[in-house]
C-alpha cells in the first residue's frame, strides 16, 4: 500500500513538472523597467507598435511581433512590438525596456484577447522597411 501511494505521488509530481516546464518555455523572459512617462505615451501619442494614422480606420490592438499566447478561447496574447515613443494609450502595462538605452523603447505587457490577430503594418510595408 505504501509503495503504491509513493508511486502515485511521484507520477503526479512528474506530470505537474512536465506541464510546468512546457508552460515556462512558451513565454519569453524580458528585463523591463516600468515608467510613468511610458504609460502616458511620452512624446506624441501612440507608439509601442500601435502607431497608426487616424485616417486608416484601424484600431488597437494590433501586433507585428507576437509573443506568447494563452490556450484560452479566445487566446490572450502579449505583443513584442516596441517603438521609442511609448505605448498606445489603451495599454495598461507599458514598460521601458532595459535593453535599449538611446532611444529608449517601450513594450505593452498587456495580455489582450486576439492581440496578434491583426498586423499593425502591411506585409509589403514591413518588407520595404528592412
Amino acid at each position: 500500500m505504501r509503495t503504491q501511494v509513493l508511486f502515485l505521488a511521484l507520477a503526479l509530481l512528474a506530470v505537474v513538472a512536465h506541464s510546468s516546464s512546457r508552460h515556462h518555455r512558451r513565454h519569453h523572459s524580458h528585463d523591463h523597467v516600468q515608467t510613468k512617462a511610458a504609460v502616458h505615451g511620452e512624446g506624441g501619442g501612440g507608439g509601442g507598435g500601435w502607431e497608426l494614422p487616424v485616417t486608416t480606420g484601424r484600431q488597437w490592438p494590433c501586433c507585428d511581433s507576437c509573443g506568447g499566447c494563452t490556450k484560452s478561447v479566445p487566446p490572450r496574447c502579449q505583443c513584442l512590438d516596441a517603438l521609442p515613443r511609448g505605448c498606445h494609450p489603451a495599454c495598461r502595462d507599458c514598460v521601458k525596456s532595459s535593453l535599449s538605452v538611446d532611444p529608449p523603447v517601450y513594450h505593452c505587457m498587456d495580455r489582450v484577447p486576439n492581440f496578434c490577430q491583426r498586423r499593425c503594418t502591411s506585409p509589403l510595408a514591413a518588407a520595404a522597411a528592412h
